[in-house]
């Protein structure tokens, strides 16, 4: 009897041992933002698996990807999709995300948006551009290289072009400024990580 159990132990210690040989972790893979990637930020990406990160590769076929362990930085070069390649041992996974530019972002005059007071206008020194549900640290910051603005009164009109963002050019025509005035902003060109762009702009009733 004690030799049969022996035998019995044996077969069933020999089928888990066949059956039970670890296999090549799945790894898996996602965006820290907002499940996208954009061209040219350094987007966040968590990289999971059960195994060593001395036995893990990753690559991608759009930019440059970089860091260690779980926590790498995506930086893609080319709108459409990146795709990301996980090797643990012998098993090769990939993962692909779509690349989109960053959202156009909106023109604001001291964070105004439709009006403003002819004393807070005075004292503007600079255009700013406002990214709204835009989930993202922009590092550097998109900078605004030209722009056309024109001022209507109720007797005459006159217009200025502006280069790199610089407002003290309109010292010279604040005497003239009276409620009503209508301010547009228009053919704004900046730059950003995606290279140079251009807003329509917008326009302002000063009080």
């Amino acid at each position: 009897m004690k030799t049969r159990l022996s035998a019995l132990a044996l077969a069933l210690f020999s089928f888990f041992t066949s059956y039970s040989q670890p296999l090549a972790p799945t790894p898996s893979i996602g965006a820290d933002k907002m499940n996208v990637v954009y061209l040219g930020l350094e987007n966040p990406l968590t990289i999971g698996t059960s195994t060593s990160w001395d036995n893990v590769l990753v690559s991608t076929d759009n930019g440059t990807i970089s860091g260690t362990g779980a926590h790498r930085i995506l930086r893609p070069t080319q709108i459409g999709s990146a795709n990301i390649t996980v090797v643990v041992g012998k098993k090769i996974s990939t993962f692909s995300f779509r690349v989109k530019r960053v959202p156009d972002p909106t023109l604001r005059l001291d964070n105004r948006k439709n009006s403003i007071p002819i004393e807070s206008f005075k004292k503007i020194k600079n255009l700013s551009l406002c990214y709204e549900n835009f989930d993202f640290d922009l590092t550097p910051q998109p900078a605004i290289k030209s722009a056309s603005i024109s001022f209507t009164l109720p007797n005459c009109s006159f217009e200025f072009q502006l280069k790199d963002n610089d407002l003290t050019v309109l010292q010279s025509i604040h005497h003239l400024l009276v409620p009503g005035t209508v301010v547009k902003i228009y053919n704004v060109f900046y730059t950003d990580s995606s290279g140079e762009r251009s807003l329509d702009g917008t326009s302002y009733v000063l009080y």
